[in-house]
């Protein structure tokens, strides 16, 4: 009896420590946070840097080669950063307003005026899309028609970007405080206070990121805060040499952000111990993204950075050449970022850095790109919103020769209105798409394939012997699954 009820206690024991260590090791190890407002398939982009843990990643699928399927003009320019939701692109501008466009065609479906310019990037979430004003007010308006449902003012400029988590709104604001609000009315739940050297204004202001009731966000006091979202009260501080406006990025345990000393940061999430370092040439405005065991991030010395997530050494490097604070986007093994010199549009290959497309707007891109449902969408300073996506449009094939004509032996000898040939002949083809390009081209005789082409110059030498009315036709596709043809009628002897 005695062995049996200490067995009991050591099993007690036991279970007591499992219960009591388990919700520890939860705590920030826990992912979920990658919050959805619908259980829809898509993968949409509803927020600045696709989630509440700022990662920059999605899993749609996008094309190859670079195609603006449409693109809508405001009154000002565009530094905020889409957010893509239920079929709709939600977009500010300077010019003060935010629009609601089809993601699918870019019509307007509506928009409304905020007090001041809108620097700040969209958050939508149940049916309601919230973002800052240069006015100093937060604004919640109705995704279906626009309608301003509330707003909360605070005492400056916001051009951080809110995130919505749990119910609630979270944004910073150039008075220096963190604000937490009731999603549902706007009502103020609490608010923290930043240090006093945060009034210095960057023209940019961190925005924040969410894991697991944790908030994690840059002062231009110097320091990054993770605050307790509930009652916002300070759970850790790390003080870095200069003042934080890039967003901080949560990805397996540890937070990433890029610092105004040209440092790019790794701390542990759970305490704010520094992990690793990188030195870049510059200023980091550009939020990281993370994925896969990688930190992508833009300099404003013209250079993307890909490093190690967990040991921060380089893996790869893409000289820009030109200011960046546009925050990557990763997807289908692909890099799309800005640059805020010469108005560029990037695609890289993520895992080596190697260009596949660059597109020039017609001006600074200071927005960052949102990727959703094989599209990419990003704002310039020529007050666009572009959205690159897959080409419908059909090459160009046509049979050159032979033309009208008596041909022998492979040469014209009298123009004639049918095709009239002795011997062999040339079929000569002209294919083209200045989009995705040529993947190939088929030649068919009668019905039957005669040849693939693969590459230029796309001529098949008919050599066979033949009596009588043939059909030549061409086939040729583009690399985005589009095709066109062109077939002639020819009289073939011998």
């Amino acid at each position: 009896m005695r062995l049996h009820s200490k067995a009991v206690a050591i099993v007690i024991m036991f279970l007591f420590l499992i219960a009591s260590v388990a919700p520890m090791t939860m705590s920030i190890d826990n992912i979920e946070d990658r919050t959805k407002c619908s259980d829809d398939e898509i993968d949409w982009w509803p927020m600045f840097h696709h989630d509440v843990q700022n990662t920059g990643y999605s899993t749609s699928i996008t094309p190859n080669y670079k195609y603006v399927v449409w693109s809508f003009k405001t009154y000002g320019w565009i530094d905020s950063s889409p957010a893509v939701y239920d079929g709709k692109v939600f977009i500010g501008s300077t010019d003060g307003r935010i629009y609601c466009l089809n993601a699918d065609n870019g019509d307007l479906i509506w928009s409304n005026q905020t007090g001041d310019g809108i620097e700040s990037s969209p958050a939508v979430c149940n049916d309601k899309a919230y973002v800052g004003s240069e006015d100093g007010k937060l604004y919640c308006f109705d995704t279906e028609y626009g309608q301003i449902l509330w707003t909360y003012q605070t005492g400056s400029n916001i051009i951080s970007s809110p995130v919505v988590y749990n119910d609630k709104v979270y944004f910073g604001s150039k008075d220096r405080y963190v604000y937490c609000l009731d999603a549902e009315t706007g009502g103020k739940i609490w608010s923290y206070r930043r240090g006093e050297l945060a009034d210095i204004d960057f023209g940019m202001a961190s925005s924040p990121a969410v894991n697991n009731g944790r908030i994690f966000i840059g002062g231009e006091d110097n320091k990054v805060y993770c605050l307790d979202a509930e009652r916002g009260f300070v759970i850790w501080s790390y003080t870095a040499p200069s003042c934080v406006v890039s967003a901080p990025s949560f990805y397996n345990n540890r937070i990433y952000f890029g610092c105004y000393d040209g440092n790019i940061y790794c701390l542990d999430a759970k305490n704010g111990d520094p992990f690793w370092s990188y030195r870049t040439g510059f200023s980091v405005f550009s939020s990281p993204a993370v994925t896969n065991g990688r930190v992508y991030v833009a300099g404003f010395d013209g250079v993307m950075y890909c490093l190690d997530a967990f040991t921060g050494e380089e893996i790869w490097t893409y000289l820009i050449a030109y200011w960046s604070v546009s925050s990557p986007a990763i997807c289908d093994g692909k890099v799309y970022f800005g640059d805020a010199m010469m108005g560029n549009v990037y695609c890289l290959n993520s895992e080596n850095g190697k260009k596949i497309w660059i597109h020039q707007t017609g001006s600074l891109v200071e927005s960052s790109p949102a990727v959703c449902n094989g599209r990419v969408y990003v704002g310039s300073r020529d007050g666009k919103l572009y959205c690159f996506g897959e080409e419908k449009l059909a090459p160009s094939v046509i049979i050159e020769e032979p033309s009208g004509g008596l041909y022998v032996s492979n040469k014209i000898l009298i123009p004639l209105s049918t095709i009239l040939v002795f011997g062999s002949i040339d079929i000569k083809v002209n294919a083209q798409d200045s989009i995705s390009g040529i993947d190939y081209v088929n030649l068919f005789l009668d019905g039957k394939e005669k040849k693939n082409f693969t590459n230029k110059p796309y001529t098949w030498i008919w050599d066979e012997l033949s009596f009588g009315k043939h059909i030549v036709k061409v086939v040729a596709f583009d690399r985005a699954g589009n095709q066109a043809s062109d077939e002639i009628e020819v009289w073939k002897f011998f």
